[in-house]
């Protein structure tokens, strides 16, 4: 699969987890915005969401976080985008990960324990999952589900 099918595979699949969990999902008119959806966390509050189509290596679902601007280098999404939303197709499993934790061009989200047992500072996939950011919203009030 190429890398736009990918994305707009990463981007329905998205959506469907979002709208099925009862969110009000915006789509932006246009393919070339910092973000690909917004959603509405309470009236008048929105959370704007990159889509990015993640894969499994190494233990880890791994995603870029940084986009290209054809021909003006490697851009960040740092206020631009509040959230990254990571489809694994491999798996049909959604991620979401605060754009402020980007600290690099790429990502990672380990899906196993480590073999050296190491847990500081490692990002796990279980801490992320869509579906536990939807319940972390309502339980914030933002969202009624």
């Amino acid at each position: 699969m190429d890398t736009r099918t990918a994305g707009d595979v990463a981007e329905a699949a998205v959506l469907h987890a979002l709208t099925a969990a009862g969110l009000v999902v915006l789509t932006p008119f246009g393919r070339f915005g910092p973000y690909d959806l917004v959603v509405e966390t309470a009236p008048g509050t929105f959370v704007r969401v990159q889509v990015k189509s993640g894969r499994i290596r190494n233990g880890c679902v791994e995603f870029n976080c940084c986009g290209t601007d054809h021909g003006r280098g490697v851009g960040s999404y740092a206020g631009r985008a509040d959230v990254f939303a990571v489809h694994v197709h491999a798996t049909g499993e959604q991620f979401v990960v605060p754009v402020a934790q980007a600290r690099a061009t790429r990502m990672y989200l380990r899906l196993t324990h480590p073999a050296n047992n190491q847990v500081r500072g490692v990002r796990f996939a279980r801490d992320h999952r869509l579906q536990d950011w939807v319940l972390r919203q309502c339980e914030q009030g933002r969202v009624d589900a």
